[in-house]
């Protein structure tokens, strides 16, 4: 079962389709029965990142999080989901993240160091870079010509560029889209919302063990 983490945010039923497109069985939930009985654990995202950890706090759901990935199950962390997995973000004011990745969440606006005129939220298709040194399975029949579907202000500023399966193209610079260490990865697009190739990464997500 792949368990849909409920913290008062997110685009769960969207998600929660994606994969009934898969044929498989999804459950929105936060019970601790749940994180015990699920095979991978995706936490979606929408909005913004105090508020979402306020939430995730509150309903005491850290632990059960790093204890679901301390047993080496996969997890999956899609747009807002993705940057609560870093240490920290800078979006109103200070607020610590996950801390499973080395790295802050920062507006889009630091890589605008041409003082280009562009406006924010980046909303759109775009296309990834591989990083080529990366050979993973949640890449598998993914190129550069898949294109996937964004909606966000920040990114994901990790420290460790090894960690980085793919970019996405930002102007004349780029920040990482696809993130990954050990069993934890994290996409900064919305999977759900991006056709056949948002279904590829959803449906090789599935295939980890």
């Amino acid at each position: 079962m792949i368990l849909i983490l409920d913290y008062g945010i997110g685009n769960l039923l969207s998600i929660e389709r994606a994969f009934k497109k898969l044929n498989q069985k999804a459950k929105i939930s936060n019970s601790k029965s749940d994180f015990l009985e699920a095979s991978h654990l995706l936490l979606p995202g929408v909005g913004a990142f105090n508020f979402a950890m306020k939430n995730i706090q509150q309903r005491s759901l850290v632990d059960h999080i790093i204890k679901f990935v301390n047993s080496g199950k996969p997890v999956l962390g899609t747009c807002l989901g993705m940057q609560l997995l870093l240490s920290s973000s800078n979006e109103f004011g200070f607020n610590q993240g996950l801390n499973l990745f080395d790295g802050e969440v920062v507006s889009l606006k630091v890589l605008n160091r041409d003082k280009q005129k562009f406006t924010l939220p980046h909303i759109g298709w775009r296309k990834i870079e591989k990083n080529i040194n990366q050979n993973n399975k949640l890449m598998k029949n993914i190129d550069n010509n898949d294109e996937f579907y964004y909606v966000h202000s920040f990114f994901c500023n990790t420290k460790k560029k090894e960690d980085n399966l793919a970019y996405c193209n930002f102007y004349e610079n780029s920040f990482p889209c696809i993130i990954n260490k050990k069993n934890v990865f994290g996409v900064q697009f919305h999977p759900e919302k991006s056709g056949r190739s948002g279904l590829k990464i959803l449906k090789n997500f599935l295939d980890l063990k």
